[in-house]
């Protein structure tokens, strides 16, 4: 997940964002490149993403797709990526989470509220309560953007994936050929 394999167009790609916009996005700021990914060697080279970047970059896409602006949406994407969901007394089975990772039962949903601090929220497939969603820090309803983080995962992980004939092209030696 750390290695950086792909090119920003190739994540771009993935997104389903303009590369542009996301070259954009890392001038002002708004993204940067984390310690997994391997910046340029040279002008006009191009940065490498590691899985982990590139499921940052797809988590930005979707909150800015969402109507949240791209510099509150690189930092809460982070957010995701730098905390867990460590094992506490109390936590139920199946609820711990490591950072950029999902919950292993049921649905990772990154959750920004109007008023109070993001949260990463599991709900569970077996009697999960879909409502907690919208209860912030305070415990009431607030104004809430909620992007379910299994479907980001999935989409990326799916439109990075080698083919079968990308497997196969390499597998064949230079004097196969």
């Amino acid at each position: 997940m750390d290695e950086p394999l792909y090119r920003i167009s190739q994540v771009a790609d993935a997104a389903e964002v303009p590369v542009n916009t996301i070259r954009a996005w890392f001038q002002r700021g708004y993204l940067r490149l984390l310690d997994t990914d391997k910046r340029a060697e040279g002008a006009g080279l191009p940065h490498y993403i590691s899985m982990r970047g590139a499921l940052y970059i797809g988590t930005v896409a979707a909150l800015v797709a969402h109507g949240v602006p791209p510099k509150v949406a690189g930092h809460e994407a982070l957010h995701w990526l730098h905390t867990g969901a460590g094992c506490h007394p109390g936590m139920k089975p199946g609820s711990q989470r490591d950072p950029g990772a999902l919950f292993c039962d049921g649905l990772t949903v990154l959750c920004i509220y109007a008023d109070s601090p993001s949260r990463v929220k599991n709900i569970p497939f077996s009697g999960g309560n879909a409502f907690d969603l919208f209860l912030g820090h305070n415990g009431r309803t607030v104004g809430v953007t909620a992007v379910l983080l299994n479907y980001v995962d999935r989409k990326i992980r799916l439109a990075l994936a080698p083919t079968t004939n990308d497997r196969a092209d390499r597998s064949v030696g230079e004097g196969d050929k």
